[in-house]
């Protein structure tokens, strides 16, 4: 697995944090 791969799935968990905040 690349580090690219694991640093988009934490954006995309922190929109999704936001979102729901």
């Amino acid at each position: 697995m690349s580090p690219q791969t694991e640093t988009k799935q934490v954006l995309e968990s922190k929109l999704v944090l936001k979102t729901i905040s």
